[in-house]
């Protein structure tokens, strides 16, 4: 019997002064006691439980968060530092979702313009590349991502070449609701291109209008080009001279040497040229067809 309720019965006499049906009605109460105790001792056993778990999941959660915290920051800082102009524009509204801090330095104008102006980035692009920019970007709305280069006006007046990577979104219905991007300045390396091939276009008028034959061979030694010389001092063209590799070095027994010679001309070996290696690793060997 509960022990709280068999002192309260002594007051009375104990249960054997009680009625049969009413010493059942105390046993029964008494057991209902004794499981009430049980499961109060059950409730704090498990509220004690989970006060621990609340405990390390709140120690847990802290940790995450302070994590998370770090983690921001350096994202921000890596996206604040960032030479490309990163940005997300939802669609179809055109809603600038983002924009980094380097737009003022490759457009010259801060990212709250372009929130303010969406098609400002659109209104800077010099006006003969604009068809071109509008045509690439016709992929984006069949979910395909383009990279674009084009030529845009800085806040400056100056024209720099940019080179633009976009990325789309669709939905199930195929939609586009979203485009990811990033655009570089590349007028460095643009210029830097137009300088290779404007060196590239004075050697070959250089070349094709010396006298004297002029080859061009790759590492393991094999005739990529000769000039049109070669054409006029030994009888060849050129297109069979890179076909036919041994031409060059046959030269001697063929008769057009011979009276080449006879006229007062010396033949020298391309290969006894002056050498040198340029930046795609060919060597160029140039030898004097005519000495004197």
């Amino acid at each position: 019997m509960n022990k709280l309720l068999q002192q309260q019965l002594q007051n009375f006499g104990g249960i054997d002064n009680v009625s049969e049906n009413f010493s059942e009605l105390i046993q029964e109460i008494s057991r209902s006691y004794d499981q009430l105790e049980k499961d109060k001792e059950l409730m704090a056993q498990s509220a004690e439980k989970i006060s621990r778990e609340m405990w390390s999941l709140n120690t847990e959660l802290e940790i995450e968060k302070e994590y998370l915290a770090v983690t921001h920051n350096e994202l921000n800082t890596l996206f604040t530092n960032l030479e490309e102009v990163v940005f997300s524009v939802r669609f179809p509204d055109s809603l600038l979702l983002q924009m980094s801090p380097a737009c003022e330095t490759i457009y010259g104008y801060p990212s709250q313009a372009f929130q303010d102006n969406p098609n400002l980035w659109k209104e800077l692009i010099v006006k003969e590349d604009r068809g071109m920019v509008d045509a690439k970007y016709e992929l984006l709305y069949l979910g395909e991502s383009c990279i674009q280069h084009y030529r845009i006006r800085h806040i400056s007046g100056a024209i720099r070449w940019v080179e633009t990577k976009v990325t789309p979104t669709v939905d199930s219905d195929g939609k586009l609701i979203r485009v990811d991007g990033v655009t570089a300045d590349i007028t460095k390396r643009k210029e830097a291109e137009q300088k290779v091939e404007r060196n590239e276009k004075y050697f070959r008028a250089l070349v094709e209008n010396v006298g004297d034959i002029i080859c061009l061979t790759d590492k393991y030694g094999m005739i990529i080009y000769v000039s049109p010389a070669v054409e006029k001092v030994l009888g060849y063209s050129a297109i069979a001279v890179t076909q036919e590799q041994k031409l060059l070095s046959q030269v001697k027994s063929l008769p057009e040497s011979s009276v080449l010679e006879s006229q007062g001309f010396e033949l020298w070996p391309a290969s006894t040229g002056e050498e040198w290696t340029d930046e795609i690793g060919s060597h160029v060997f140039i030898g004097e067809s005519q000495c004197r």
